[in-house]
């Protein structure tokens, strides 16, 4: 007669999300992990930015992908979260029936209020995504990690500008090239409004590829050397063009200035891949 022994089977998903603050997603909109395949049952998580319904919260999911397994039973599973700035968010669920195609989480995982974005430079954040599914099985142990990163792609311009005003009418262009390919992105173009006033146009060649992005602008009086003029935008949309103005209590005759540019931008793309399997295997033979 056989001894049936139920034994632990336990499957890590670890999912990294490089530069996550450039995720554009609208509510509703999802990024999903690239496939894991554990003991050929085959899993991804789903990850809503900015919720599924409310784009206070992360809504984060469990899915069970179309394979040739049998595979058909309950699972405890768990997933906790962790960003580089410290954020956490932790949350389960037991005895959920998972069926190919089924899919099983959390609307409201985690509040977006809870990333400290503004304690990391702009390109070095990362959500971290830890799930573990558990269930029992007859005489067979099973133990394994599966790691996947995504790669929100973004571009990283500095930029800086040396300048006179002669006159009363100096005007002056400078463009932005893309450093993938050398193409214009940005013309930045500078005039005088008065003796005291410059008004400065940014004019995107592509604003609508922009899915998210930082821009900082910076302007120093060298002359006089007074406080810098300085601009500062973050957002989630297409580069629009843009007009500013840099007003001083005196006037702008025969100064020299040093305009500084930083660009931080995602056109969206992403970049999967699964990096490595661990597993650990023990079959218990039956005894007669």
């Amino acid at each position: 007669m056989e001894d049936l022994i139920a034994l632990p089977v336990e499957y890590s998903l670890v999912w990294k999300i490089e530069n996550f603050r450039y995720a554009s997603h609208k509510t509703g909109e999802k990024l999903v992990s690239p496939v894991f395949v554990t003991h050929n049952i085959s899993w991804t998580l789903e990850l809503y930015p900015r919720g599924i319904e409310n784009n206070k919260y992360l809504s984060c999911f469990l899915t069970r992908a179309d394979d040739n397994s049998d595979f058909e039973r309950e699972v405890n599973y768990k997933i906790h979260a962790t960003h580089n700035s410290g954020s956490n968010a932790f949350d389960s669920k037991s005895r959920v029936l998972f069926k190919c195609g089924h899919t099983d989480g959390f609307a409201h995982f985690m509040e977006r209020d809870c990333f400290k974005f503004e304690n990391l430079p702009y390109h070095q954040d990362c959500l971290t995504l830890n799930c573990k599914i558990h269930f029992e099985v007859y005489n067979f142990n099973f133990v394994g990690e599966s790691f996947a990163t995504t790669h929100i792609r973004i571009q990283n311009i500095h930029f800086t500008f040396h300048f006179k005003v002669d006159s009363n009418n100096f005007s002056g262009t400078v463009n932005v090239e893309n450093m993938i390919d050398s193409k214009l992105l940005l013309g930045i173009h500078i005039r005088q409004l008065s003796i005291n006033e410059l008004i400065i146009n940014l004019k995107p060649v592509y604003g609508e590829c922009f899915k998210y992005y930082i821009c900082m602008l910076t302007i120093k009086n060298l002359t006089k050397w007074s406080e810098s003029w300085k601009y500062f935008t973050e957002e989630r949309d297409p580069f629009l063009e843009k007009t500013l103005k840099m007003t001083e209590s005196s006037s702008f005759e025969n100064c020299s200035f040093r305009l500084r540019m930083i660009l931080f931008f995602s056109t969206g793309e992403e970049h999967k891949g699964s990096e490595r399997i661990i597993s650990q295997t023990k079959i218990i033979e039956a005894s007669t």
